[in-house]
């Protein structure tokens, strides 16, 4: 079972080190934002193609709505650093060094994109990234609040 089977899953919450230094721990975001998890590598052509496109469509979010976490499978802080000040790319990247959390969301290929909405459930997974990533991923996070928003009323 690949990662689509985990729809409508409760996330599985976790804490890593992140190439920054501090530390992350999902359960303070779940249920208070709406978290996308994008498990990648420096070597993946696609995932380096595609993270420029996911940060910028995020970033029309405010940052208390929505949350991005780069989970970088099995590279050490220091690649994630240099990859990010070469690609000029800021975004929380935590370290999955032993593919632990990429496990536990059934990646298979990278780049694996999870969305979780309000509710702490899986609401939506893709593998791979085409040129529309962006658009594709701000239509899933908006579907998201929206649904939170509904669930209110």
């Amino acid at each position: 079972a690949d990662t689509t089977s985990l729809l409508g899953e409760e996330a599985t919450a976790f804490r890593l080190p992140m190439a920054d230094g501090r530390s992350m721990d999902l359960s303070n975001h779940l249920g208070k934002q709406v978290i996308v998890l994008d498990f990648w590598a420096t070597w993946c052509g696609p995932c380096v193609y595609a993270l420029p496109l996911v940060t910028e469509a995020l970033g029309e979010f405010p940052d208390d709505e929505v949350v991005f976490f780069g989970v970088n499978l099995r590279e050490s802080a220091a690649q994630v650093k240099a990859f990010q000040k070469n690609e000029d790319l800021d975004f929380l990247s935590p370290l999955d060094s032993e593919g632990q959390v990429g496990e536990a969301y059934r990646v298979q290929g990278i780049p694996t994109t999870v969305v979780i909405g309000l509710d702490g459930k899986i609401a939506k997974v893709h593998v791979g990234a085409g040129p529309d990533v962006g658009e594709t991923l701000k239509a899933d996070v908006q579907e998201a609040l929206d649904a939170a928003g509904d669930a209110a009323e």
